[in-house]
C-alpha cells in the first residue's frame, strides 16, 4: 500500500503541476528500500519523454476527437477521468 500510496501522490502533484506523464508503467516507476530499519520506500517516477503540458495535451485531445466524431467513430478510447472532464467542459 505505501507504494501505491507514493505513486498516487507522485502524480497528484505532476498533475497539479500541469504535467501529464502519458507513459506510467513498471519500468517507469523506480523503488528503493532504505532508512535505517529498511523499511522506508522512495519511489521516483522517470522517462519524461512522452510527457506533456495539460494545455497541449487539451489541444490533442480535442483534436482526436474532433476527427472521431468528423469520421462517425462513435466508439472512444478509454480516459483518464481528468481527460473525460476536459472533453465535458467541466
Amino acid at each position: 500500500m505505501a507504494v501505491a500510496r507514493q505513486l498516487l501522490a507522485a502524480l497528484d502533484c505532476m498533475h497539479g503541476a500541469g504535467v501529464v506523464h502519458c507513459d506510467i508503467k513498471e519500468s517507469n516507476i523506480l523503488i528503493e528500500s532504505g532508512g535505517e530499519d529498511g523499511n522506508a520506500l522512495h519511489l521516483w517516477i522517470t522517462d519524461f519523454d512522452a510527457a506533456l503540458d495539460k494545455s497541449v495535451q487539451t489541444n490533442l485531445l480535442r483534436t482526436v476527437f474532433t476527427t472521431y466524431r468528423l469520421r462517425g467513430i462513435t466508439a472512444l478510447p478509454l480516459l483518464p477521468p481528468e481527460l473525460e472532464r476536459i472533453l465535458d467542459g467541466r
